[in-house]
């Protein structure tokens, strides 16, 4: 299972991956995603993949 992380001074706040994969991205008050839990199975890592794929500012990424 891939582990994500988000470089939190370049998001821009569109909220897409929490809209992708919400179990595991979400947002602050701040409005900047973080990593709410890292996958779990199989489903939840391709959300979060896709999630890496669409962002606008490609500031996801996996290990």
């Amino acid at each position: 299972m891939k582990a994500f992380k988000i470089n939190q001074s370049e998001c821009v706040g569109c909220s897409t991956c929490a809209l992708i994969a919400p179990t595991n991205f979400a947002m602050n008050s701040s409005n900047v995603a973080y990593i709410n839990t890292q996958p779990q199975t199989e489903d939840e890592e391709a959300e979060c993949n896709q999630a890496l794929e669409i962002c606008p500012v490609q500031v996801i990424s996996a290990v």
